[in-house]
Order: C-alpha cells, then sequence, then structure tokens
C-alpha cells in the first residue's frame, strides 16, 4: 500500500476506505498463514505419499520373493492385508493378474495408515520373469544369486527390477553349436536337452530299462517316445523318471511293489504312473518315496520304519496333513525328510542321530553309513559314521548331530557308502572318504578327511554317486560326462585306454554335441 493511513483520512472518502485497506491487509495475512498451512499439510501428505510407496513396492517385492524361495514348486504368496507398525501402514494385494504368455504378472495393491487419517492410494506394479538355470553364488543371508546358461533345468525367477539375469562366461561355459547335450546323469540313466530320457548299464533282471533281460550291460538307448523330463533317479536294480507334468515313469526290480504300479511284476521299460503330479523320488530299501507337488510325502513298496505299515501296491501317504520340501532314503532303510519348516528328522537309521537344534535345512542326502544336509546359508551338515573319513571333518570320527563342515557353501551333495561329493556354489568338485577311480581294477582315489578337491580344472552342477560305491556319474557345465567305479571303466560299455587313476570322461553318443573345455 503506498499511502498512509493518515492521507486516507484526509481525504473525503475518510473512514470506509480506512476499513477498507485494513481489510485488506487482513485478508493478505490471512491469505499467507493459509498458504503456509497448506504448504506444511502438503509436505506432510506428500511424506505419507512417500511412505505409502514405500510400503508397496516392498510388498510387490515380498510377493516376489515367495514366489523366488522355491523355483521348482513355487509357494503361494499370501494377498490379505498385512500391517507393520513403524511406519503404521497396511497392504492389501488387489488382485494378481498374469500376462497371456504367463512372463509377466500386474500387482494391484492398497496402502493405507493404521489411524485412517492418512493418505490410501492403489498402484500397479509388474512383476517380470527371467529364465535361469543354476545359483552361481550365495551371500551370508543365504540369498543366491543365479544365472544362465544354455544347458541345465530352467526355472522362472521374478523381480520387480527390469533386465536380465547375467550370463555365465563363455570362458567357464562352451555352448553347443549342433547336437543334443546332457542336462542330468546317473550312474545308469540321463536326460538330454532335448527332455529324452536315455538309459543303459546293468541288465540281468531287466533293470537297464530297454525292454528286456540280458547278462550283458546295456548300451545307452534313448527311450522311444519320452520328451519332457527333468529329473530321473537309479538304484542297482530299477529307476524312477519324473517328466515335465510330474508323471512318475518306472522300471527294473518290483518283488515288493516299490515302483508304485499296483502290482508287483518286474517292469522292462520306463512305464507311467499317470497323475502323480511328483515333485522328487528318494529310491529306498524294497521301497521308494515320493515327494508330491503339494508337498505331500508317499510311499510304495516296504513299510519303513518310523511311519506306519503301507496297506497295499499303490503309494501311500505317510503322514496326512503334513507339508515335506525334501527326502531321502538309504539301502539300508534308512529315511530323512524336511518338513515345510526346514526341520530335519532321520527314520530307521541304524546310527544315533540328534536333531540339531534351531537347524533349518533345504535338502539332504543318506549314504549307507552318513547323513549330508544342505542349511539356508548353504553350508554342509553331516552327522553318522565316519571310519572312512567321509564326514570331511578332519578324522575318522561320528557325529550324532548334524555337524557344519567348515568353509564349504554347497548347492550339490551325493552320497555313497564310504564317500560322498560336494559341489560347491562356484561349481568346484570336492570329494571325501574312500572311494574308487576311473575303472575296473585301477587304483582308487587317495582316501581323505577333508573336502579334497576332485577335477579342479572344471565345474560342475551335477553328481549322483550309487550306494555301493561302486560307480558315480559326473557331469560339468560344459556337459562332460565322467564316470567313476570298480565295475566297469566309466558308465557304459566302452573301449578305454588309460591309467584309470581318475574319473574317465566318457566320449559323446552319436548325435551329441563333441563337448571339450578350452
Amino acid at each position: 500500500m503506498s499511502r498512509s493511513i493518515k492521507t486516507v483520512l484526509s481525504e473525503k472518502k475518510g473512514i470506509a476506505d480506512v476499513l477498507g485497506l485494513i481489510w485488506v491487509a487482513m485478508a493478505m495475512v490471512v491469505a499467507v498463514g493459509l498458504v503456509v498451512g497448506n504448504y506444511a499439510i502438503l509436505s506432510r501428505q506428500a511424506a505419507q505419499l512417500q511412505t505409502l510407496g514405500q510400503e508397496v513396492t516392498n510388498r510387490a517385492e515380498l510377493y516376489a520373493a515367495t514366489l523366488n524361495k522355491d523355483l521348482s514348486d513355487p509357494e503361494t504368496p499370501g494377498m490379505t492385508r498385512t500391517c507393520s507398525t513403524k511406519p503404521s501402514v497396511c497392504t492389501t494385494i488387489l488382485s494378481a493378474t498374469p500376462s497371456a504368455d504367463g512372463q509377466k504378472t500386474v500387482l494391484r495393491i492398497q496402502g493405507d495408515f493404521i489411524s485412517g487419517v492418512g493418505q490410501s492410494i492403489t498402484r500397479d506394479l509388474t512383476l517380470v520373469s527371467s529364465d535361469v538355470t543354476h545359483v552361481t553364488s550365495v551371500d551370508a543371508n543365504g540369498d543366491k544369486s543365479w544365472a544362465r546358461s544354455d544347458e541345465g533345468l530352467h526355472y522362472r525367477i521374478w523381480g520387480l527390477a527390469s533386465g536380465e539375469p547375467a550370463v555365465v562366461d563363455p570362458e567357464d561355459v562352451i555352448a553347443p553349436q549342433t547336437g543334443a547335450t546332457w542336462l542330468s546323469v546317473t550312474d545308469r540313466a540321463g536326460i538330454d536337452s532335448t527332455g529324452a530320457l536315455w538309459v543303459w548299464g546293468k541288465n540281468n533282471i531287466g533293470q537297464a530299462g530297454i525292454g528286456s533281460a540280458g547278462s550283458a550291460p546295456a548300451a545307452p538307448q534313448k527311450v522311444a517316445g519320452t520328451t519332457g523330463f527333468r529329473s530321473v533317479v537309479t538304484a542297482d536294480d530299477r529307476g524312477y523318471a519324473i517328466d515335465s507334468r510330474g508323471d512318475l515313469w518306472v522300471w527294473g526290480k518290483n518283488n515288493k511293489g516299490q515302483l508304485g504300479l499296483g502290482h508287483d511284476n518286474e517292469v522292462f521299460a520306463p512305464t507311467k504312473i499317470p497323475n502323480a503330479r511328483i515333485m522328487s523320488v528318494a529310491v529306498g530299501k524294497d521301497n521308494v518315496f515320493m515327494l508330491g507337488m503339494d508337498g505331500t510325502l508317499s510311499v510304495a513298496g516296504a513299510s519303513q520304519a518310523g511311519f506306519p505299515a503301507n496297506s497295499g501296491l499303490r503309494p501311500q501317504v505317510l503322514t496326512p496333513g503334513t507339508k515335506y520340501r525334501a527326502v531321502a532314503a538309504s539301502s539300508q532303510g534308512a529315511v530323512a525328510t524336511i518338513d515345510s519348516s526346514g526341520r530335519l528328522s532321520l527314520y530307521g537309521s541304524s546310527y544315533p542321530f540328534t536333531p540339531l537344534a534351531g537347524g533349518v535345512f533345504t535338502s539332504v542326502t543318506l549314504g549307507d553309513t552318513a547323513g549330508y544336509a544342505i542349511g539356508t546359508d548353504a553350508r554342509v551338515y553331516v552327522w553318522g559314521q565316519g571310519s572312512n573319513g567321509q564326514l570331511g571333518l578332519g578324522s575318522v570320527t561320528t557325529a550324532n548331530t548334524p555337524t557344519q563342515l567348515r568353509d564349504v557353501n554347497a548347492v550339490v551333495v551325493s552320497a555313497a557308502k564310504t564317500s560322498a561329493f560336494v559341489i560347491e556354489t562356484s561349481g568346484r568338485l570336492f570329494y571325501m572318504g574312500k572311494t574308487p577311480a576311473g575303472t575296473a581294477g585301477g587304483p582308487s582315489l587317495p582316501q581323505v578327511n577333508v573336502p579334497t578337491p576332485l577335477l579342479p580344472e572344471s565345474r560342475f552342477r551335477n553328481v549322483s554317486a550309487n550306494s555301493g560305491d561302486t560307480s558315480v556319474a559326473l557331469l560339468d557345465t560344459a556337459s562332460n560326462v565322467y564316470g567313476m567305479g570298480t565295475a566297469a571303466p566309466g558308465l557304459w560299455p566302452m573301449n578305454y585306454q588309460g591309467a584309470g587313476d581318475q574319473p574317465i570322461r566318457m566320449p559323446a553318443l552319436e548325435g551329441f554335441a563333441a563337448y571339450v573345455r578350452k
């Protein structure tokens, strides 16, 4: 205002103009106050919106983390309203809409403050899936880093962040130009990159799965009409393979109904048990344990110590209402389970076992005399008899309680009678105990009491040792197959010339790419 009140009063307009000027001044003061007040309110609202946005993002990341907890059998994430205390925010997943190709999922998430006086927002966040094949490392929190190669079983991992997982260094994995490659092998069967099932080996009672019995070991044969397989497990006298639908294919010895077909006749070729929906199997003593995709555990064949007696030749659920994440069995009648909470239990064992207090585990394997489990921290825990150093604890000792194997982070453990094999997260292969080398009658590897590198120049993704210490199958990241054993040179019939003091690299079969590391 450029004029003073005195000047206004000296004019004829008088008091009215003075009052008018005072009213204008007061209005300006009020307006400034409103602006400052509104700015404070808006700032608080902005902070609330930022907090809500972060909590909504956190809820989406939690949804993805739940899906990623078990890539082979994803858990269904919760969508109900959940609340945090600091800050006091609640989030609800209103819908989860997958894309037509299944590669994306749109989450509609609502966030609000518990007090009810703050903001409420609803946002759509998109989860994007990536194709991965194997773990490259595990951090101190047990979180895994995944990568993708042209080989291995493929899984889907979810996240909010865009981009692809790290690709394996070509120096470590040499991709094929033409021909099939091996995805997984045991000492008597394998699955190639087309999903076909191959069988071979000892066949005196038809356990090779080639359609007939014979005195001579069978050469590798592709099982006609079988595709889409993802895993295979074999024993000396039978085999079990799981296809991509979860159907179970079985063959071999069946005198106790251990194939789960409803009869006790031997089966000379892989035969499907339809609608089984199996995630994994463990071969026991005259029985087999089947872990369903829904977490149920079933058994077929002879009754198992520690569980109710079987009532027929068909698979029977052992403990209705209990969910499991892993199972292992031995040819000596022991069975180990890991339930959905990660608790490890042992049944029918000939050696003492005391559970590890607070132990949480993800996988387990049993040899004839010892057990091995991987914890959520990727550490290996061992127990049982170690008279041949197979526990890897530094001496020929025994352990009743699962004991941590020092300085080893593992993704795979396979146990035999007097030995065990470990694949570290880096892909390095170790052995411990007493184990054969490459050929029948050849020198054995030195007995060791600590994890000792084997074929240190290679990196591996699969190892399968049979219960009798007679053969071991190895598969490296370049898809080379190696055999170890006392019964034959390598895994299948072949002409072999060599010293036999190391695992033998098996020749590529017809139609397979010839893999050789640089």
